[in-house]
């Protein structure tokens, strides 16, 4: 019960504030998409999962030449992304029950999610369920909620492998792959 009023709180907070969010975060999330975009590969082909969309300001700079979903547990925040992006998908939902099947994306974003997580282990369990094998997941936290050990430890534990692990801005940022299982 405590989860989930903590949860209602977190998200009320961002219906309440969702009118200003682009101003007031726009500049130091960009420098964060700017870092993260130049280490990853998109591909036409990609289907994109935006974890925890916001407003949509990564959706922004990618849905023009990618297939991009955004997922989100506020609704005015979704409904600001919708406005400015037409050519995407959007949903509410929970990030600890994605409503994909597994192995749905190519390349999965969710960059300054895991400090609003209750259990962002589940978070990342779920999110490793829905990358294809091969595929990648780009994860990041606030480094004062965090350190590298933790984050890098978060994405072994759901079955990624982390393949680099940086600071940029504010956060700690992991980009982490999904490798097929070998039968032996």
């Amino acid at each position: 019960m405590k989860d989930q009023n903590s949860s209602k709180k977190k998200m009320s907070l961002y219906d309440q504030t969702a009118w200003i969010y682009d101003r007031r975060y726009r500049e130091i999330q960009e420098e964060k998409y700017k870092s993260i975009l130049s280490k990853i590969a998109l591909h036409k082909r990609d289907l994109v999962l935006d974890a925890g969309c916001g407003t949509g300001l990564l959706m922004e700079k990618i849905a023009s030449k990618h297939r991009v979903v955004g997922i989100d547990f506020s609704e005015n925040m979704i409904e600001i992304a919708r406005k400015k992006i037409r050519n995407s998908n959007f949903i509410r939902a929970d990030l600890n029950n994605l409503p994909f099947r597994d192995q749905s994306f190519n390349k999965v974003f969710g960059v300054t999610i895991l400090q609003n997580i209750e259990h962002p282990q589940r978070t990342v369990k779920e999110i490793a369920r829905i990358i294809e094998n091969g595929g990648l997941a780009v994860l990041s936290t606030l480094r004062k909620k965090s350190n590298k050990k933790k984050l890098v430890k978060l994405v072994e534990e759901a079955q990624l492998r982390g393949e680099e692990t940086y600071e940029v801005s504010e956060d700690l940022v992991v980009i982490a792959s999904k490798k097929a299982l070998s039968r032996g």
